[in-house]
């Protein structure tokens, strides 16, 4: 008996190495840390409904940009070409993250790390990510990002103009699904809409 439980377990030690030995050496899972966006950011999975991806990111410095081209991105995937219509509404909505986020900054540079705008701030960065993994995949030249140089009253001034300005994002995604046919970038306009009413403009409504 003993000699049979030693040469099962032998077999299945063997049987086990066998099958690490067949096992593909190059299939080793993506570090999700080591994705970043074009801001440093963690990069966003927009395929997923998950309006709560979009909430993170990482604050860039004034004056800087994103200006790289995306031209020969999505090599090896059978792509349907954007319309005209539909490349110039990405352009938009990427144009419009980028002047959310700049009006935060100014505010932080005006009041200091002020709740909300620290934060949302940083949710705008991943906004902008999502839309600009979009272009790139397309093969579309990204926009440059330019800080902007406004000054509020007072902090409830700014709040204002945080809730002015989530209102027309959130007007902008409903005009962009429109006449969007992609699925993949509706997707993506479906959860940074979401993420604007259900999330940045409550909380400017608060503040104000």
């Amino acid at each position: 008996m003993k000699k049979n439980l030693i040469l099962t377990f032998v077999v299945v030690s063997i049987f086990s190495l066998a099958l690490m030995a067949c096992a593909p050496a190059d299939v080793v899972e993506a570090s999700t840390d080591s994705r970043r966006g074009p801001f440093g950011d963690p990069l966003v999975d927009p395929n997923r409904d998950d309006a709560t991806l979009y909430e993170q990111g990482s604050m860039m410095g004034a004056g800087q940009g994103y200006g790289a081209s995306g031209a020969g991105m999505g090599t090896g995937y059978a792509l349907t070409p954007l319309s005209a219509e539909e490349a110039d509404g990405l352009m938009r909505a990427i144009e419009e993250e980028y002047t959310a986020r700049a009006l935060y900054e100014s505010v932080i540079a005006d009041f200091g790390n002020v709740i909300p705008f620290t934060e949302i701030a940083l949710s705008e960065a991943s906004h902008a990510t999502a839309l600009v993994r979009q272009a790139e995949k397309y093969g579309l030249d990204i926009p440059i990002y330019n800080a902007m140089d406004s000054s509020f009253a007072s902090l409830e001034d700014a709040c204002q103009a945080g809730v002015d300005a989530e209102i027309v994002d959130a007007a902008l995604y409903d005009e962009l699904m429109a006449f969007t046919t992609h699925t993949d970038l509706n997707r993506v306009y479906t959860n940074l809409q979401r993420a604007s009413l259900n999330s940045h403009l409550p909380q400017f409504e608060l503040c104000n």
